[in-house]
């Protein structure tokens, strides 16, 4: 357990520690955590026997926020048939297939809600007699493509250019 620990406060470190208003939060299946820009969410389980699990974990995203959410995931054990499910419990639907998407050590998602709780849940085989994950949700900006602002102005000189030609009467 103490490694299971250590690891999480090393991912949160790493992930949560580059942002200067951002939260390290830790996820489980009892409440909604509020994660806002640049906070990140850690959440953990151990298997103490191999077999089939499912591990449910809760989160809500902040009103006014940006919309995507990429999960790290660090495996400590032996484990197979991985696979993330991302459910808006806010709208009793699923984000991604219902049968969910293999988990590899980094999943984005976009386009989420902000205002609404979110449940994702992992699950797969652990095939060793203990089996752990660590993994963090990272709520970042969707940026504003740089070349956006630049074609705005283009089309507003180009706007008043046909407007000064119309009201000369070329």
């Amino acid at each position: 357990m103490k490694c299971v620990q250590a690891a999480v406060i090393a991912i949160s470190l790493a992930f949560g520690g580059t942002a200067a208003n951002a939260a390290t939060l830790t996820l489980d299946n009892a409440t909604y955590q509020a994660l806002s820009d640049n906070d990140v969410g850690v959440f953990f389980a151990q298997h103490n026997a191999s077999g089939s699990f499912a591990d449910a974990f809760k989160f809500s995203l902040a009103t006014g926020i940006a919309d995507v959410v990429s999960f790290g995931f660090v495996p400590q054990g032996s484990f197979s048939n991985l696979s993330l499910k991302l459910f808006n419990s806010t709208t009793a639907s699923y984000v991604n297939p219902a049968s969910g998407v293999p988990l590899t050590t980094s999943t984005t998602f976009a386009g989420l809600q902000t205002g609404n709780n979110y449940q994702f849940e992992i699950s797969g085989l652990a095939t060793s007699s203990v089996s752990s994950y660590v993994g963090t949700a990272t709520v970042s900006a969707v940026p504003l493509p740089a070349a956006l602002p630049l074609f705005g102005a283009a089309l507003a000189i180009l706007g008043l250019a046909i407007r000064r030609k119309a009201s000369q009467g070329v």
